[in-house]
């Protein structure tokens, strides 16, 4: 999966620009970053987050031409998997993860991670037609089963979720 993000990583944002930007449209609705606020953008693709989230936003993303396109949208950039992130527990005021989980090789560690940094509020959206979904749904449940959870509506194509610590 990394070979098809690092080859298709030059038309990134024209092939996905529009639909990313929808999702943190609708996001902001719900969410007020404010600009103190350290955000870990799970598969931060390009850093597209940066035109909507206006945080100090740390990237981090197993495309290295992905990195390469946001260099200078965000904070910092961190290649690597959302499997293994190379960072302290509770670092993050909040962990977005727009389009990503179905991509995890791991989905139980991936979202187990993204749980591990997330000191308070965690964003994830799910593509429901991805063949992961059932799968992604149960992961979600059970990983975050003590968070307070809201499911934003959104279009025929996504879920987004809200998740915050009690």
């Amino acid at each position: 999966m990394d070979n098809y993000y690092n080859e298709l990583a030059e038309g990134y944002d024209e092939l996905h620009g529009e639909e990313q930007s929808k999702k943190f449209e609708i996001l902001q609705k719900h969410i007020d970053f404010k600009p103190e606020a350290l955000v870990l953008d799970v598969g931060c693709g390009t850093g597209l987050s940066s035109e909507h989230v206006q945080s100090r936003i740390v990237g981090s993303d197993p495309a290295v031409k992905l990195l390469t396109q946001a260099r200078g949208r965000l904070l910092h950039l961190t290649l690597c998997r959302a499997e293994q992130l190379p960072f302290k527990s509770n670092t993050f005021d909040y962990v977005i993860a727009m389009t990503a989980v179905h991509n995890f090789k791991n989905l139980e560690s991936g979202l187990t991670e993204i749980a591990r940094v997330c000191k308070n509020t965690a964003v994830i959206s799910v593509l429901r037609r991805s063949p992961k979904y059932e799968q992604i749904m149960a992961s979600i449940k059970n990983i975050y089963n003590s968070w307070q959870t809201q499911r934003l509506e959104t279009d025929k194509f996504d879920d987004i979720f809200i998740l915050t610590r009690t």
